[in-house]
This record gives C-alpha cells, sequence and structure tokens, in this order.
C-alpha cells in the first residue's frame, strides 16, 4: 500500500471527524448562548419585580399613613387600604437572590419599613391606652419614619434602574 492511498483512505474520516467537532463546538456556543440570554431575561424580569415591589412599599407606607390619620381624626379608616400587605420580605429575598450588589440597601430599606411598622404599631398602642387622639407633637412623632423610608424607597429604585442596565 502506497503513502497515496493510505491519505485517500485518511481523508474522509478525517474530514468526518473535522466536522464532528466543529457541529459539537458550534452547538455548545449556541447552547451557551441561549443559556445566557434565558438568564438574563430571568434577571430582568426579577430585577422588574423588586422594582415593583419597591413601589408597593410606598403605597404600604402610605396605606400605614393613611390608616393612622384616619385613626387620629376619628374618620372611617378605608378597608382596601387596611389589607395591604408589607411587601419588603419578598423584596428583601428576591434582591438577595438575583441583585446581590443591592442587598445591603434593601436591608436598610427594610429597616426603614419596619421604623415605619414600629411607629404605627406603637400610635395604635397609645390610642388603646388613653382612648383618646394623641397631641399633635405625638402624632407628627410617629409619623417621623415615613418621609426618611420614602427617600430610601425611591434611591433603592434608583440604584436598582443603573444595575438593570447591564441586563438590556
Amino acid at each position: 500500500m502506497n503513502d497515496a492511498s493510505i491519505i485517500k483512505d485518511l481523508v474522509p474520516i478525517l474530514a468526518a471527524i473535522t466536522g464532528g467537532a466543529l457541529t459539537f463546538l458550534g452547538t455548545s456556543a449556541l447552547q451557551s448562548r441561549v443559556r445566557e440570554s434565558e438568564r438574563r431575561k430571568i434577571l430582568r424580569d426579577k430585577c422588574e419585580e423588586i422594582y415593583s415591589l419597591s413601589n408597593q412599599l410606598d403605597e404600604w407606607i402610605e396605606c400605614m399613613m393613611h390608616e393612622m390619620t384616619a385613626t387620629q381624626i376619628g374618620s372611617a379608616s378605608d378597608q382596601e387600604n387596611a389589607s395591604k400587605p408589607n411587601p419588603m420580605p419578598r423584596l428583601l429575598m428576591l434582591t438577595k437572590m438575583y441583585a446581590p450588589p443591592l442587598a445591603s440597601s434593601a436591608s436598610q430599606l427594610n429597616e426603614k419599613a419596619d421604623a415605619v411598622r414600629q411607629a404605627a404599631f406603637e400610635f395604635y398602642m397609645k390610642v388603646g391606652e388613653t382612648k383618646a387622639r394623641l397631641s399633635p407633637e405625638e402624632f407628627a412623632a410617629a409619623l417621623e419614619p415615613v418621609e426618611p423610608a420614602q427617600k430610601l424607597a425611591a434611591s433603592f429604585r434608583e440604584l436598582l434602574e443603573k444595575h438593570v442596565q447591564q441586563y438590556v
């Protein structure tokens, strides 16, 4: 057997091996890009949910303030507002899982939301104990945590907007 015959026999084998290797590499690269695209979509969706939850936090704070004000002035409270749950537990969990660089900001926001909740609790305790309205100073003190929480929620949304730019 001569060299030309061996080369002639090896060419189809080498072509098949090369074609298989190229197909494998192409498929792997395509799958990698699809996985990365899906990962980015999931992260975008979760960041969008976090953003929505931060808006719901603002609504929750407003509802707490509205309920306290209604109690203070002796008017009937709006039952729709009373049923709004605090969105912070889910916001905190999603931030820790899907936006770890923002976890410390979310924790600070959680502390501010807890301060609002605690102030509302103390307000209702005082009103329940005295069975009377609080003085204007006491009522203003009960509402003190509201503004810092709202400002921090707005700044958290700005950070989230910057963070999500990576996934657009």
